[in-house]
């Protein structure tokens, strides 16, 4: 037991030691310098980078103890993007902790109907559905993800928004997201490293900001 406590001290360490390294080559691009954009430097300030201590965030840390750093960093961030956006339907295909998710979405979100995809293809549905609504899509670099994804290039419409998952976990995912950043029906887009950020709202000058989440 003593063992086992010691490798999931050690796990935790490591895990923020790279958060923390990651942080210092992306120091340059903190809390919205540089950013032009009213909308966008909103967004990076008071979405993507906002320190306020919501009260779900407690009751949400007492639900979820053992969420690493950067697992509780990324669910927070959910959080606050649920509450921003306040979206009808939120489509979640990423692989693992989604009940976690699924708890930071609704505390961020009370209205939201929150759908997790399955493994097939047929899961995900026809997204032509929800072009009246907001709609938040979560996606990895997996069979399921990509399919998801592709309805949503078919189906964009302003008020929906896809976060894509470890977009520089390899070669492969980076080029991924390269491809949907540059798309023709991507607007705004937001490199925060763990994950990406897809705006679909035309009507905003199209940019890539690389953020320091």
């Amino acid at each position: 037991m003593e063992r086992a406590g010691e490798s999931s001290l050690l796990r935790r360490v490591l895990v923020r030691l790279q958060a923390t390294l990651i942080w210092l080559t992306r120091i340059a691009y903190c809390r919205g310098f540089g950013i032009q954009s009213p909308s966008a430097y909103a967004f990076v300030r008071y979405v993507i980078n906002e320190h306020y201590p919501y009260y779900a965030y407690r009751e949400l840390d007492t639900q979820f103890p053992k969420l690493d750093f950067r697992q509780r960093k990324l669910c927070r961030f959910l959080f606050r993007l649920a509450n921003w956006l306040q979206p009808s339907l939120v489509v979640d295909a990423v692989d693992g902790l989604a009940p976690v998710r699924r708890a930071y979405f609704h505390a961020g979100c009370r209205k939201a109907c929150v759908r997790e995809v399955g493994s097939h293809e047929e899961d995900i549905g026809h997204l032509g559905d929800a072009n009246a609504t907001s709609t938040l899509l979560m996606v990895a670099d997996t069979e399921v993800g990509r399919a998801l994804c592709t309805e949503a290039l078919l189906h964009a419409h302003p008020r929906m928004v896809m976060v894509m998952v470890g977009i520089h976990r390899n070669r492969r995912a980076r080029r991924w997201w390269h491809e949907v950043a540059s798309s023709p029906q991507a607007g705004v887009t937001y490199d925060l490293y763990d994950c990406g950020v897809v705006m679909f709202d035309l009507t905003k000058y199209k940019q890539q900001f690389k953020v320091n989440f």
